[in-house]
């Protein structure tokens, strides 16, 4: 056997021992030579060298086409069944794209512009600072709570959203983790096996597997449509979601009267409504209020969060809906996890109670309308005759559509984006079915990133468009 280098004589005794260690257990799929390279900050021949070393002792053993695997080297004995649990699992996985983008999207080496979370230099990390030095000066004490949160939180956001049009006593509101958690506790603790789901034929919610998991049908639907209301009426259990303001991918928001014509559709079908407001607070100009609050039924479960505003570690959002509902659900909460975390939950109250948030947002908007304005004039100037985009006025994206003679193929497009170093997020994971289409971000990135990026997104473009 040759011996090999001191970096792959490392990361080989470093893969023996979790093997031994039973972090990584007998024929489980070891991660790709690439995913190694990249965790362990070598190249992939070190990599390559350091597995061969493995596979001459037995530790691991290779299958064409299908990778590395830890050798199940237990006689006679049957070896663990993780794997084979795996594959019956509650939750099914990502689409894959959707895998490989929530991947790419965590690699700091490539320009984001897709990505959907605030720049670091837009948080604020001062706020978030003081906030914790005064929870240091209380000697604040942390307990569970009853699930929904803490108290002096939902006053604070109770007071908030009333400057919404939303009046909702602390008693209807829940404090969850992020929307992403809101819309995962009305899927487990509401909706119905065997519901539909109605959404927007463009969705976020299209980018999402776990409601297929708990046997509720996502669908979309045209909700301006002349047949709307009668495919809602013919369901016997189901609900619709709607992004209404800053809509995510699109960023569209829906004016006065159509938010009064979905409320009243919904109200002549009695199908309740889930309100994703995530984007309400990013409006560059006034807009119209939240659909919540033109509901005086009931029928409404509104969702925000601070993820998109303050931070997206906080992982601190709210639902609000009657009493009853918030009270199932806070319920739910201490089956599951006992809640959001109480030091996240007092930042955004020490925020809120200050008027720090209010602050913040002021300041944030116009940062964020001075980089919308910088993508709108980048996608003109290296876009502009190969498809279009709407101006928006709030929230984190732009939506562009090529031409449908000069649309690439989206698919190959996107990896070949990845391998120019830049990300992006192509309209069919999101539902779009006869357009091309792309979700650029402009919260994430700086002004020169932006540029880099889509001079490089350009150049894989013609590379592709031209080259067939």
């Amino acid at each position: 056997m040759s011996i090999i280098s001191g970096q792959s004589a490392k990361i080989a005794a470093d893969i023996r021992a979790k093997i031994e260690a039973g972090e990584w257990y007998p024929t489980m799929k070891l991660p790709t030579q690439q995913e190694l390279a990249a965790y362990y900050q070598v190249n992939r021949s070190t990599v390559i060298a350091a597995l061969d070393c493995l596979k001459a002792r037995g530790i691991i053993v290779s299958i064409q086409g299908k990778g590395s695997f830890v050798s199940n080297d237990s006689g006679n004995e049957e070896g663990v069944v993780w794997k084979e649990l795996a594959k019956w699992s509650f939750y099914p996985k990502n689409k894959a794209l959707v895998q490989h983008l929530n991947e790419w999207e965590n690699d700091a080496t490539l320009i984001q512009l897709s990505k959907g979370v605030l720049a670091h230099e837009l948080q604020p990390k001062n706020a978030i600072k003081e906030a914790l030095t005064a929870m240091a000066a209380q000697n604040v004490g942390f307990g569970y709570g009853d699930g929904r949160g803490d108290e002096r939180l939902r006053q604070a956001l109770s007071v908030y959203l009333q400057e919404k049009g939303i009046q909702a006593s602390p008693d209807s509101i829940l404090i969850v983790s992020g929307a992403l958690g809101g819309l995962q506790l009305i899927g487990t603790g509401i909706l119905q096996t065997g519901s539909v789901l109605f959404h927007e034929p463009v969705s976020y919610l299209r980018s999402l597997t776990f409601f297929t998991s708990l046997g509720i049908r996502t669908s979309p639907l045209d909700f301006a449509a002349n047949d709307a209301e009668k495919e809602l009426a013919k369901q016997s259990a189901h609900a619709l979601y709607v992004n209404p303001t800053h809509h995510n991918p699109t960023g569209m928001t829906l004016d006065e009267g159509a938010r009064r014509k979905l409320l009243l559709l919904a109200g002549k079908t009695r199908t309740p409504i889930i309100e994703d407001d995530i984007y309400g607070d990013l409006s560059f100009e006034e807009g119209p209020k939240p659909l919540k609050a033109y509901d005086r039924k009931g029928q409404v479960l509104y969702l925000g969060s601070f993820s998109k505003t303050v931070s997206p570690g906080l992982r601190i959002g709210w639902l609000v809906g009657p009493p009853d509902i918030v009270q199932k659900l806070a319920d739910l909460r201490m089956q599951t996890d006992y809640g959001s975390s109480m030091l996240s939950q007092f930042v955004c109250r020490h925020l809120l109670e200050t008027g720090t948030y209010r602050h913040h947002i002021w300041t944030l908007k116009e940062h964020l309308r001075e980089r919308k304005n910088w993508l709108l004039g980048l996608l003109e100037k290296h876009f502009g005759e190969l498809g279009s985009c709407r101006d928006v006025q709030g929230g984190f994206f732009i939506w562009f559509t090529f031409k449908k003679e000069r649309a690439p193929h989206m698919q190959r497009f996107v990896a070949a984006c990845h391998r120019r170093g830049v990300v992006l997020h192509p309209g069919f994971i999101y539902g779009e079915e006869r357009q091309a289409s792309i979700r650029f971000s402009f919260a994430f990135e700086s002004l020169e990133n932006m540029e880099k990026g889509l001079l490089q997104v350009r150049r894989a473009y013609d590379d592709q468009f031209l080259g067939e």
